[in-house]
């Protein structure tokens, strides 16, 4: 099984993939080739699955990103049916993070929502999700080469994420941009999604 993987970045940069199993943990990541003139970069990441007795043993023996990429695709294409519908959530399938007094980034409003909050803000994470499962939201400096993870807490029967127990403490963010994107599983079809929410600007 072979995966292209490519993206439009600026010239030198390049594009890291992160894969996470069906529990949200992160599994394994791929970095491809530098962007050359025309800011292209891809790379080609090939999963072998094995098939025969000798080919498995030879996979046994295999260690690192390939082993934990083959266990998360497996996980993907098998992930199971939730039992959640439209009677048990109550609303579809969103994420957002939200502050108290500031206003919000969501995923049902433009992507080019601005959220400026003066550092120390409490930023909560919340969501509307297959029961169980948890929102991913990233964050990635505007003006420097780093990001950060934040996972919510898991979503319960009712499919709502409770925003209190995933808070970030902005205390050490002052005068720093943020792209915050979010990964999540809607219940409506079982499939992994993702948005960019919007801006956060720390002050």
């Amino acid at each position: 099984m072979t995966f292209n993987m490519t993206g439009v970045v600026r010239k030198h940069d390049r594009v890291l993939f992160e894969f996470f199993d069906s529990s949200w943990n992160l599994a394994a990541t791929h970095l491809t080739y530098f962007g050359a003139t025309g800011s292209g970069s891809a790379s080609r990441l090939r999963v072998l699955i094995p098939s025969k007795k000798g080919d498995r043993n030879m996979f046994t023996r295999r260690k690192g990103l390939m082993a934990a990429v083959i266990g998360l695709m497996m996980s993907m294409l098998v992930l199971a049916p939730t039992s959640a519908s439209a009677a048990t959530c109550g609303q579809h399938s969103q994420a957002w993070i939200k502050t108290f007094g500031y206003g919000i980034l969501h995923s049902d409003l433009p992507s080019t929502t601005v959220l400026t909050v003066p550092h120390g803000t409490p930023i909560y994470h919340t969501g509307i999700v297959v029961p169980g499962t948890v929102v991913r939201f990233q964050y990635a400096n505007l003006d420097a080469n780093t990001a950060f993870w934040v996972n919510s807490a898991q979503a319960s029967s009712n499919c709502v994420v409770a925003h209190e127990k995933s808070v970030l403490d902005t205390t050490i963010f002052g005068g720093t941009r943020w792209g915050v994107f979010a990964v999540w599983v809607a219940w409506e079809d079982n499939q992994i999604h993702s948005k960019v929410l919007g801006t956060l600007i720390i002050t």
